[in-house]
């Protein structure tokens, strides 16, 4: 009995291992977890992962993104669509259209205009869209800084703009591209004011005003899906308190190690869902449990360390000119010769402080100040000044690629081959895939890379959220808007003519006439785009009726109008089309006759007129 209990356990975690993927060998074995997420979902759902993830694909046309930097979550969706068409027998899959990316640094942009699907428009700094009138005012703000005050500053319609010079058409003088409302968007806002190595400011501080513009972004354009990428500590309910009256808030913490990955990075995943749109029938958080692959205990962050002569080679000439730039001498061609002199500093430092002889050591930060250093067998969260990462089992240095192999990107002949594909021809995943060289940009700078591998997404991690939105994204209305009063802000119609008998009601009336615009919200009317797309042709039969029975109405009305204003004593002059109010005259019956159908295109016309209508 007790044989067959062990023999029943062992093979449990056979197939556990086997079905889930969740043993991680191998740098080539976390490349493969586009694979290894869809068969641990099939465990978990009655449909096809594979045909839900295509459908989701389908569905999610074009997307766009923010603060990406290297572009990891386009791919992430390149390696999961890859492995997508590799388990599918239909057509080959099309990648959603990237239609704008906003990326201040200037090296990640070419690295953006390098990246397979890569972004249609790349925008520069996110100030560029805020109006004269707004940058003249945040001009005289100082820190540490109000946020209140700057609320009602950027969140003032008219004061962020839709429009911008464009990197990718620069060329074109006077040009100015605009940004599009898409179904997906991925965000990564600046973490410096909330990380717990900076000073700390959190809302004070100076990244606050560029959060800010880009919540007002999104307040704008109204994505169908948001994905926020940050910091644990960074604050998640400044998300509720600006958009939670559109959006269902789902925020999760994950770390790397929980999908395979050798480097640890705890981060908070947020997923935003438009109400009136969609909604998520399963929390995020339930990805960590459902989602989770373990990793051999052979596999450690030694594993990363992959590069042979050449490149090392070209790292030594790079910290050999660093080295004299700060004329310094070089006493010797080893790496320990070429590191600056407040290096060899630190690393004495963290020898003597610290046990660090089994790992890698972050010579850019003081060891006094804290333990930059990782564990035996995992490597430490990479930031942006990982610059120096020292490893003392081998006395040299991690290379620039080697830190971008600890994200997961595929950057080396193993890994890119191990990606999941349909026939035997390599895909390129990522821009680092290509020569800038011969692209016609310059080479790359090794401080760039390193910097840029410290400051992006794990690529396993925003695949994971990618593949849990494709199996637990309804596409239908949340239920939270039966729960709730509805706001001014979330009034939807599936017609004009519904929006005109709608109009009828008082209530609503004194909503769209007399009460309080919302923020940063020039609508208070949003029609609902998937059954306008649905009704436009009928909605184009059925204009030309209206139209006629309109002008049929107004020469009636032309008549008896000017009769009875001649008999009146002014008092209609009082409830004229120019008031700011807008009097709606409420109907007993069901029945539109043409004079009240009149009326309603009278009130569409004048809101129109005022933009209060989207249409």
């Amino acid at each position: 009995m007790v044989w067959r209990v062990l023999r029943l356990t062992l093979l449990h975690f056979v197939l556990h291992c086997v079905v889930s993927g969740a043993l991680v060998r191998s740098n080539a074995d976390v490349m493969r977890w586009p694979g290894a997420y869809f068969d641990m979902l099939a465990t978990h759902i009655s449909a096809s992962p594979v045909g839900l993830f295509t459908d989701f694909i389908t569905n999610t046309r074009d997307i766009s993104t923010a603060f990406s930097g290297i572009d990891a979550p386009g791919v992430a969706l390149n390696m999961a669509i890859a492995a997508a068409d590799a388990r599918s027998n239909g057509p080959a899959l099309c990648h959603p259209a990237h239609m704008f990316a906003i990326e201040k640094d200037a090296e990640a942009s070419k690295e953006l205009s390098l990246q397979p699907n890569g972004p249609r428009c790349v925008f520069g700094d996110i100030m560029r869209f805020c109006s004269p009138d707004l940058r003249a005012k945040l001009a005289l703000e100082t820190e540490p800084y109000d946020i209140d005050r700057l609320i009602g500053a950027i969140m003032r319609p008219g004061a962020v703009l839709l429009t911008a010079a464009c990197q990718t058409h620069e060329h074109r003088r006077g040009c100015l591209c605009k940004l599009v409302s898409t179904v997906g968007h991925i965000a990564g806002p600046p973490c410096t004011d909330f990380t717990s190595w900076g000073k700390c400011r959190r809302l004070r501080g100076p990244t606050v005003i560029i959060l800010l513009v880009w919540l007002c972004i999104c307040r704008l354009l109204r994505f169908r899906w948001i994905v926020v990428e940050n910091v644990p500590s960074w604050p998640s309910d400044i998300l509720s308190r600006y958009l939670g009256e559109l959006y269902d808030i789902h925020p999760a913490v994950l770390c790397g190690t929980t999908f395979g990955s050798v480097a640890t990075r705890v981060r908070q995943y947020i997923l935003c869902t438009l109400k009136t749109v969609c909604h998520l029938t399963r929390p995020l958080a339930d990805c960590a449990s459902v989602l989770a692959r373990e990793r051999h205990s052979s596999y450690t962050w030694r594993n990363l360390f992959v590069a042979e002569r050449p490149e090392l080679d070209a790292e030594m000439r790079w910290a050999k000119a660093r080295k004299l730039a700060n004329k310094e001498n070089v006493t010797d061609d080893t790496c320990l010769g070429v590191l600056l002199d407040v290096e060899q500093r630190r690393l004495r430092t963290f020898e003597g402080l610290h046990d660090v002889s089994a790992c890698v050591c972050n010579l850019t930060q003081d060891p006094e100040f804290c333990r930059a250093a990782s564990k035996a067998d995992t490597l430490h969260t990479l930031v942006n000044n990982s610059l120096l990462l020292w490893a003392c089992e081998f006395a040299r240095f991690m290379t620039s690629r080697e830190m971008l192999l600890a994200q997961h990107f595929p950057v080396t002949n193993d890994t890119l081959q191990a990606c999941e594909r349909r026939g035997d021809a390599i895909i390129k995943m990522c821009s680092f895939n290509f020569s800038r060289v011969q692209s016609q940009l310059p080479a790359r700078d090794r401080s760039f890379v390193a910097g840029q591998a410290g400051n992006s997404m794990s690529v396993p991690v925003i695949g994971a959220v990618f593949c849990w939105l494709a199996m637990f994204l309804d596409f239908r209305p949340s239920p939270s808007l039966l729960r709730a009063p509805l706001l001014h802000a979330d009034i939807v119609f599936s017609s004009p003519v519904a929006m005109w008998h709608a109009c009828r009601n008082r209530s609503i009336a004194a909503r769209l006439g007399t009460g309080p615009v919302p923020l940063c919200d020039t609508t208070n009317v949003q029609f609902s785009l998937e059954r306008e797309q649905a009704k436009r042709r009928r909605r184009s039969s059925s204009c030309a009726s209206n139209a006629s029975m309109a002008s049929a109405a107004s020469d009636s009305q032309s008549v008896s109008g000017s009769s009875s204003a001649n008999g009146s004593n002014g008092s209609s002059g009082s409830n004229g089309s120019s008031g700011s109010d807008y009097v709606v005259r409420s109907s007993g019956s069901n029945v539109s006759s043409p004079a009240s159908v009149a009326s309603d295109l009278a009130l569409w016309k004048s809101l129109r007129r005022e933009k209060r209508v989207k249409f």
